[in-house]
């Protein structure tokens, strides 16, 4: 009782003083906890049977999302949709949005949070109806193949997860041309988001996405350990920029 009297008081005056990183997480657990809840207690939404939904969080980055939902566009599996979330209203996102006329894809944004795009992945999560959920930032590309190769990989029900290698070359973080593919039992900074594609079901049951820098790895960790994984030692199948 001590210790939770102690930490209530270190965030009371963390707010007070008004802790720009404290209050963002407060702005994420208002959001998130009724977000969650929601999906976790809804039984009636209608799940489209080897349908993809590739989920995008942007937070204004006009050219790279360009170039995303260029490359979604291109793929040579025709059952998916894209969802892309934004953190904050964005004018020009809008109008990217309605420039789009393909009814696959939907456009929603939420108020301005900056976590990483966490929350806007969970409203993607939320707004979903395909069985498999792709995450596709808004500075990564996919290649023409990527959804098809990565539907390959569900053809047993006991397989809720796949990893496919892809092509990372993060300049800010110095890494150039590296293939990052994860192994059983991967660790931080051998997975990113765009390797994976994951049954909806299992994301609901790992309660979707954190407020963390680290929530990819956080997400597929968890998803790893509780069901039936598969790695795809394969053609690369994006590009993390």
């Amino acid at each position: 009782m001590t210790n939770l009297f102690q930490r209530s008081r270190r965030i009371t005056k963390r707010l007070w003083s008004g802790h720009s990183e404290t209050w963002r997480r407060l702005r994420f657990e208002a959001m998130n906890r009724p977000l969650m809840f929601y999906l976790r207690q809804v039984q009636a939404v209608q799940i489209f049977p080897a349908k993809v939904s590739v989920i995008t969080p942007t937070c204004g980055r006009i050219e790279g999302l360009k170039n995303a939902i260029a490359s979604v566009d291109a793929q040579s599996y025709p059952l998916w949709e894209h969802l892309i979330v934004c953190d904050g209203y964005f004018p020009a996102v809008h109008s990217l949005s309605l420039a789009n006329q393909d009814p696959r894809r939907h456009y929603y944004f939420t108020p301005a949070i900056r976590n990483f795009g966490n929350l806007q992945r969970n409203v993607g999560i939320v707004r979903s109806r395909g069985e498999f959920l792709l995450f596709l930032d808004d500075d990564n590309v996919i290649y023409p193949e990527a959804l098809d190769q990565m539907v390959t990989g569900f053809d047993s029900e006991n397989i809720d997860l796949v990893f496919c290698p892809i092509n990372y070359d993060h300049v800010k973080h110095g890494v150039q041309s590296q293939i990052l593919m994860p192994s059983p039992g991967f660790t931080v900074g051998e997975v990113d988001s765009l390797n994976a594609m994951i049954r909806r079901d299992l994301v609901v049951h790992c309660n979707g996405w954190s407020d963390s820098y680290f929530a990819d790895f956080e997400l597929f960790r968890k998803a790893a350990d509780s069901n039936g994984t598969r790695y795809l030692y394969s053609n690369i199948i994006g590009h993390h920029r």
